[in-house]
């Protein structure tokens, strides 16, 4: 017996066949493209945000290369991470963190950790909380690199004042050793500036590193923190910025987000090819992150060339509030005034079936330098808003404690650093 068969086209470029009997409905894309808001990045969406015309300023001017570095619509890119030693084994030392988005006018992250010891024999505890994120530097030498943090620090004790407690930031390469860390005692009270210069013989060009900037505590007798009874330390950021000035036209940063709306989909990327209008001295990396810290393989391009073309796989979620899913980063470096275009298609699975999406990106290098390649900020993020005191003074963060619980409970809690 003959059945007839009707051929319907489902979530962009799948082409599956239904018997005659099935009515097909229209059903929204469980995979979506968001514009990430980048500066020097114009995105330009489909239908359905199930494809993307980019491009991409290359510049030689100082360029931020942390992912939302000023925490301006939620803490979406950063994760959290904390050590703790304990080198006394009287001491009953507990570290309940929590780290969370309180928006105000920008954003703000906090960062908490309570140590106690319940005996009165006098122990010691070292430990640390902090901020991760994964930066990628421009395949290119650079003329400078700079840390700029702004941040508020506060603490409460049952003991004694706290003489050693001090605002770190590290480099970690991929295999965990570390590549550059800095040191300053933190001043508590009030809104202050911190900024770190990175000597540039301290990171290769093209590589990706982990970023690390958090609260230490520690002690004044042989670097060793003594207490009897509790200690609780605030640390709150305001924005964490890392710069780098490169010699070549460069851009190192998220080119495109994706959200995940229901399921989980191994996911990956593949270049059609690449087309170089100028000179041949162009470098470029391209890979797929999710919000968990986990990144593909690269696709990657060398003195003009494609010399790998597509990426492993990783796995996208559907995220919490405030994030998103995944997102594609891109680290190029180019010929002055040239254009570079690289086609890309995403690839995910569906129920066996591999989805995938048109997205172009072009790299320029606008003659005129005054030229902006601006990309819009209005990336919706449904946060519950608190309003927290943010003038740069004592008084505004004189009552913390007390605000604290009203922060707390209707703040966006992110997720544990499982690199």
């Amino acid at each position: 017996m003959l059945f007839s068969i009707l051929v319907v086209v489902v979530n962009a470029g799948v082409c599956v066949i239904y018997d005659s009997g099935i009515i097909a409905k229209p059903q929204a894309p469980p995979l979506i493209l968001v514009n990430p808001g980048t500066q020097g990045v114009n995105v330009t969406l489909g239908a359905n945000n199930t494809w993307a015309n980019i491009t991409v300023k290359a510049t030689t001017e100082y360029q931020e290369i942390t992912r939302n570095g000023g925490f301006d619509t939620s803490p979406n890119g950063w994760l959290y991470g904390y050590t703790v030693y304990s080198g006394n084994a009287t001491v009953a030392a507990t570290w309940n963190q929590t780290y969370y988005f309180a928006p105000g006018a920008s954003g703000v992250v906090l960062l908490y950790m309570r140590l106690y010891n319940p005996s009165n024999i006098i122990g010691y505890v070292n430990g640390s909380i902090y901020l991760v994120q994964n930066v990628t530097i421009p395949n290119t030498p650079l003329s400078s690199v700079t840390l700029n943090i702004t941040y508020y620090s506060t603490y409460t004790t049952s003991f004694s004042t706290l003489s050693s407690y001090y605002l770190f930031a590290e480099l970690l390469c991929m295999n965990g050793t570390i590549a550059w860390s800095g040191l300053q005692s933190i001043t508590t009270g009030s809104w202050n500036n911190a900024s770190f210069t990175i000597p540039t013989t301290s990171i290769t060009p093209g590589e990706t590193y982990t970023l690390l900037v958090g609260a230490r505590v520690s002690g004044s007798t042989l670097n060793i923190l003594t207490i009897i009874g509790n200690l609780t330390i605030y640390q709150l950021f305001d924005s964490v910025r890392l710069y780098v000035e490169p010699l070549y036209p460069s851009f190192s940063g998220s080119v495109l987000d994706l959200n995940v709306t229901n399921g989980n989909y191994s996911s990956s990327l593949k270049a059609a090819n690449l087309t170089v209008l100028g000179g041949t001295n162009v470098n470029i990396s391209v890979f797929l992150a999710n919000l968990s810290g986990g990144v593909t393989t690269s696709i990657v391009a060398s003195s003009g060339l494609l010399t790998s073309n597509a990426t492993s796989e990783v796995q996208l979620t559907v995220p919490p509030l405030g994030y998103t899913s995944g997102y594609i980063h891109l680290s190029a470096s180019i010929y002055p005034s040239s254009v570079v275009n690289m086609p890309l298609k995403i690839r995910y699975s569906v129920s066996g079936v591999t989805v995938t999406y048109q997205v172009n990106i072009t790299i320029i290098d606008p003659p005129n330098k005054d030229i902006a390649v601006s990309s819009t900020h209005n990336i919706s993020h449904q946060c519950t808003h608190v309003r927290l005191g943010r003038d740069r003074s004592v008084k505004g963060f004189k009552h913390l404690d007390k605000l604290l619980p009203s922060i707390l409970e209707n703040s966006i809690p992110l997720q544990r650093w499982r690199g």
